[in-house]
């Protein structure tokens, strides 16, 4: 499945910068939860890049926040914009464990439950994407020795057959089970 820019680049980016330069410096949470319903919104418009390198910097902002309803929707909506991301360039290889991870590891002892329980519903999410992400820079690192071009994003490409496999055993050892 292919994004549909809706706008141009330029476009997206000064409604990205729109948004943020409103509602980012307001006080009011629901100014800040309506900024990342946005956010995720445009996510799905735009290309992979802008995601990363755009709208990753502004949610990671929100992660931090002083309200804990924004700090747990702000981990929700990372969650989400990274799983829409298919390619990266390979500026952006090391993204999770030198920028990601790094701006969550204290969530796991915030003060406010609320954060703590968003936290876990999306660890494993975040996981995956890292994983995800990992992959993509070790087949890049494969294919490197055979291409020449430096600049090309990493490709991710999603086996079906293997996922539905996986669920047909995850089914079956389900239903075995007494």
């Amino acid at each position: 499945m292919s994004k549909e820019p809706l706008l141009s680049n330029h476009s997206q980016l000064l409604a990205i910068h729109v948004f943020s330069f409103l509602f980012l410096p307001s006080q009011y949470c629901v100014s800040k939860l309506t900024v990342l319903e946005l956010l995720l919104k445009i996510a799905h418009h735009v290309c992979d890049d802008i995601i990363l390198e755009r709208l990753l910097p502004y949610i990671l902002y929100l992660v931090n926040d002083p309200l804990p309803q924004v700090r747990a929707q702000a981990l929700k909506i990372l969650s989400q914009c990274l799983q829409l991301v298919r390619s990266m360039p390979r500026s952006d290889a090391n993204i999770f464990p030198e920028y990601v991870l790094p701006s969550l590891s204290w969530l796991t002892q915030d003060q406010e439950v609320i954060v703590r329980i968003a936290y876990a519903e999306n660890i494993a999410s975040l996981a995956e994407t890292a994983l995800k992400f990992l992959e993509m820079a070790q087949l890049d690192f494969a294919n490197q020795e055979s291409k020449d071009d430096d600049d090309a994003p990493i490709q991710y490409q999603v086996n079906k057959s293997f996922f539905f496999n996986f669920q047909l055993q995850a089914q079956n050892a389900t239903d075995s089970s007494p």
